[in-house]
């Protein structure tokens, strides 16, 4: 059984679908422990323990690109895909998506230091504004979205 970081995963997904323009990710960056599947007790070894996961691993995943840059960004082949097919060479992809359109969001108190783009403070935030953005949802008279905040 293969088992992969959000990160990873994020990697992947990007790398089979170099063409998205649009990134939405987002994370209480609470550590996951990966639970042991229930048939572990019939093996005659103990595995190895994976890591503890957060979603800050998730949101490095998706530091495309430099500072300031208004460039493309080119992704390697990730882990994910070289170690499930090894038969097949893979090469780099150029990301279609933007440096203004991909948004790593933080969800909790705001004083937790993240390296998310942006900050919301409850699950129903990004709820409300994902919302608000395909325009389902109008916002609140006199409510504004502030810099680093969704």
């Amino acid at each position: 059984m293969l088992m992969f970081a959000k990160g990873e995963i994020v990697k992947r997904i990007l790398y089979q679908n170099p063409g998205v323009e649009f990134i939405f990710c987002a994370g209480d960056d609470k550590v996951r422990y990966p639970l042991p599947s229930l048939h572990l007790h019939l093996l005659p070894y103990s595995p190895p323990l994976t890591p503890p996961q957060t979603d800050e691993d998730m949101f490095r995943a998706l530091l495309l690109f430099p500072p300031s840059s208004t460039s493309k960004a080119t992704m390697e082949p990730p882990l994910s895909v070289t170690l499930i097919d090894n038969t097949k060479e893979y090469g780099d992809v150029e990301l279609a998506v933007s440096p203004q359109a991909v948004f790593t969001t933080a969800v909790g108190h705001s004083s937790k230091r993240t390296l998310a783009s942006w900050h919301v403070t409850t699950p129903e935030d990004v709820v409300e504004h994902m919302l608000f953005l395909v325009g389902e949802v109008p916002m609140s008279v006199g409510e504004e979205v502030r810099a680093g905040y969704l």
